[in-house]
């Protein structure tokens, strides 16, 4: 099947080069002042609307507006022969190609790379397959060697047909009048739902057990008129998701639009699956759980025309505990008012008090930690070194990866690491959600490339407003025994009923994912010679095999599988248009 159409737009010339976009977007310009803006033409109506904010700014001041405003999309501006080009806040997904007489920009590394012919890095894939490094930059990568993705905080500046990336600095500075951010956390997140679903003449979202799915829904009754929800059913008599989406719904007078359930249609540990409407991602997919989900809303969807849907992804990464909050919360108030936080940890930890005291008094910092973890990862005598409060996870080698791919990746990673590793934040928590927002970012992209332009998605939690503002909440109030994102329900209250933030946790769906996982083992068992990562020497077929034969199911064996029929899957596919080699 051919690859929708991919349209060039040539943005001007910077030295002996020509500047191309390539994408599904057609772009336009506008002048403003001493600058041309290049942006997608479907943003023409609301970016003509900010022109005189823009005329009297500095270029900065001008590209985080745009930034701040737009949750997708490549744009470009032009002062005098300089070249600026950026995606949203902290989006990675764009992508840049030197040639002798071209710079091809993108916000897909796999359009690039098929209008070139590239073939796939067996290195990056051997790199990708070495699992609990930070995801930037050690996941989050072009696969292939000729072209390269803008890192976080960063934009592209062609001076003379040179390109470099340029740092933005963003301070998330902690705000400690907790009533006022309360406020202002209120007014972004519903006026950002406010003016995304006023641009669109019918909109829906889902409503999956969870918290941030349930606020999304709660605020769109409130702005709007007879909101479609989703939400895909649960099999398993002791999961009470789909009783309590239709509490939900029953609250808000509102039809439960019911999909089979995600461990039906889930493609987790698919290898032969194409893609939705055959469309290829720039890596293998991180949510293949809820594709098959995502496919049966857009087959309900009768009326795509001009139709908005919004998902809840980001909520966790910005109003959740995460591990690391503990560490943070000494360090933001001060040892001394840290003391009674500190004896209730060790209590509740029900750890020897002097493990707890190290772990919570550890200043290693992510450079050296991230180091030793490469290092230990790839020795012969590993030794276990993860501590409660560390930056990040340990390395995972999984033991079927051929002799010269693990070479290969050792090389890449500790290339990665010297060239590209930065610190996002030298508070440990903050760097945990940026990382983990980051990987929601590729997320949101991925979705956006897998199921095409029918409808628009938004997703509040990912807007750049919203996550500047949740970032400025002090550690300490991600913390409430009684409630699940306390800081969420502050924000929300009197939208959002109590009863969506105290419920507990979401469904536990553990047990079919291993079902999925044994049911795949004993489908490819003898059969993974056949694999193309095993034609192209990646992984080791035979020890792979003995792997699949045990019984018992480790969640890194698990794991590992699951990645590595990502991987498989995503290169059968691209291989219907590039040749990879075999």
């Amino acid at each position: 099947m051919p690859l929708k159409e991919i349209k060039d737009y040539t943005l001007g010339r910077s030295g002996d080069k020509s500047l191309i976009l390539l994408g599904n977007d057609g772009y336009i310009f506008c002048n403003i002042g001493k600058y041309k803006i290049y942006y997608p033409e479907k943003y023409s109506a609301s970016l003509k609307n900010d022109i005189e904010v823009y005329a009297d700014g500095e270029t900065n001041t001008i590209i985080t507006t745009i930034q701040n405003k737009y949750i997708n999309g490549i744009f470009a501006l032009k002062d005098g022969s300089d070249w600026y080009v950026f995606g949203p806040f902290i989006d990675t997904s764009l992508a840049y190609c030197v040639t002798d007489n071209e710079i091809l920009l993108s916000d897909s590394t796999f359009t690039i790379a098929y209008r070139k012919h590239f073939k796939v890095s067996k290195a990056v894939i051997s790199a990708y397959l070495v699992a609990g490094l930070p995801f930037e930059p050690f996941q989050n990568m072009s696969f292939w060697e000729e072209i390269s993705k803008i890192r976080p905080f960063h934009i592209l500046k062609i001076c003379s047909g040179i390109i470099t990336e340029s740092k933005l600095t963003y301070n998330f500075n902690k705000e400690n009048d907790i009533g006022q951010i309360t406020k202002l956390l209120r007014d972004t997140i519903i006026s950002k739902i406010f003016t995304q679903n006023d641009s669109f003449e019918s909109v829906s979202c889902d409503v999956s057990g969870g918290v941030d799915s349930a606020s999304i829904a709660y605020i769109l009754n409130k702005i709007t008129s007879n909101p479609m929800i989703f939400h895909a059913e649960s099999d398993e008599s002791a999961n009470s998701d789909t009783k309590w989406a239709q509490y939900i719904a029953d609250e808000l007078r509102l039809k439960l639009n019911k999909l089979p359930s995600i461990d039906k249609n889930s493609t987790r540990f698919s290898v032969d699956r194409h893609y939705i409407g055959n469309n290829i991602p720039d890596a293998p997919l991180l949510w293949g759980d809820t594709e098959g989900y995502v496919e049966e809303m857009l087959h309900m969807l009768t009326d795509k025309q001009n139709h908005l849907h919004i998902i809840g992804i980001g909520g966790d990464e910005l109003f959740a505990s995460i591990p690391a909050v503990p560490w943070s919360i000494i360090r933001e108030e001060g040892i001394i008012n840290s003391i009674p936080f500190i004896l209730k940890y060790c209590i509740l930890k029900r750890r020897p008090f002097f493990c707890c005291l190290r772990d919570l008094a550890d200043n290693t910092s992510l450079k050296d930690e991230v180091r030793h973890t490469i290092e230990n990862g790839f020795s012969e005598s590993k030794r276990n070194s993860f501590r409660e409060l560390s930056w990040s996870g340990s390395l995972v080698l999984p033991q079927w990866l051929s002799i010269s791919a693990k070479s290969d990746a050792k090389v890449r990673i500790s290339s990665i690491y010297s060239e590209k590793f930065q610190e996002l934040s030298e508070n440990r928590s903050e760097y945990q959600r940026l990382q983990s927002l980051i990987f929601q970012k590729e997320v949101f992209s991925q979705i956006k490339q897998i199921a095409g332009d029918d409808i628009e998605w938004y997703a509040p939690f990912l807007d750049a407003e919203v996550i500047k503002t949740a970032l400025k909440i002090p550690s300490k109030y991600c913390l409430d025994p009684d409630k699940t994102k306390p800081m969420l329900y502050e924000s929300l209250k009197g939208i959002v009923p109590l009863e969506v933030f105290t419920r507990g946790v979401k469904g536990d769906y553990s047990s079919a994912f291993y079902n999925d996982y044994r049911a795949a083992a004993s489908k490819w068992i003898g059969r993974t010679k056949d694999f193309l990562l095993s034609k192209i020497g990646i992984i080791d077929s035979e020890c792979l095999d003995r792997e699949l034969s045990m019984p018992s199911s480790k969640t890194d064996r698990v794991d590992n599988f699951m990645r590595l029929c990502n991987v498989e899957r995503w290169l059968r596919q691209v291989n219907k248009y590039i040749e990879i080699g075999v």
